[in-house]
């Protein structure tokens, strides 16, 4: 990890921001710059003799260098959430309907259920005298047992519907639901759902123009004006 005063961009950032406190009085917690994989962050040190209302007086600068941060190099978009709209995005403004986005979402939620089950089924049968230890340590399966399925497939369901603004309450219903329905040889949701087209449509336009893109796409313009030079 480079601390601020060993990198370049760090000490780039820092200097263009110089109004912003970095520390509200001698002793007290200091807001660091560093860079880690090649991205900056905010850090607060603090010493042993830091307390807890002094971390919350230096907080409020802390998320306003976070902000000026976000402007500075664009969100993160290597994985998670912000990767998986700005995919979308990409996908939707290459020809992609947002009908045909929303179904091959639904496609995945449905896959998932599915490995799911395989997992419980290899648990739940092959293994059923470590049911109990399952339930206690889903390390004992990943690397005592080496679980073929995946045991994050339920999971990796819920982040997709929870990634399109679906609350949790619904969530479990149709992931429930949906279990249930294969369980019995049907389809797990009714057609077009759990995302609806109307949801995603209006789940991608806020996207669109929220900060988070707009950082994103301004930090890709820097690069590539960098480029050119």
């Amino acid at each position: 990890m480079k601390a601020d005063g060993l990198s370049k961009k760090a000490n780039q950032f820092q200097t263009s921001n110089i109004k912003l406190p970095i520390a509200l009085g001698e002793g007290g917690p200091v807001i660091r710059i560093v860079e880690r994989d090649n991205r900056l962050r905010i850090m607060i040190e603090i010493t042993e003799d830091t307390t807890n209302q002094q971390v919350r007086d230096i907080a409020q600068y802390a998320l306003e260098w976070q902000r000026q941060l976000l402007d500075f190099q664009g969100a993160w978009r290597m994985g998670g959430v912000n990767e998986f709209m700005e995919r979308l995005l990409y996908e939707n403004k290459h020809g992609k309907s947002y009908n045909k986005l929303a179904k091959s979402i639904n496609e995945s939620v449905e896959n998932h259920l599915r490995e799911y089950l395989v997992y419980r089924k290899e648990v739940d049968t092959l293994y059923s005298e470590s049911i109990e230890d399952h339930e206690h340590d889903m390390y004992y399966c990943l690397f005592w047992l080496n679980m073929k399925p995946n045991p994050f497939a339920l999971s990796h369901a819920k982040d997709l519907l929870e990634a399109i603004g679906i609350k949790q309450p619904k969530i479990d219903n149709y992931l429930l639901d949906g279990l249930r329905q294969i369980a019995t040889g049907n389809p797990p949701f009714l057609p077009g759902e759990p995302v609806t087209r109307f949801k995603l449509t209006e789940t991608l336009r806020t996207y669109r123009k929220g900060r988070i893109h707009l950082s994103i796409q301004a930090a890709e313009q820097r690069a590539i004006e960098e480029d050119e030079v």
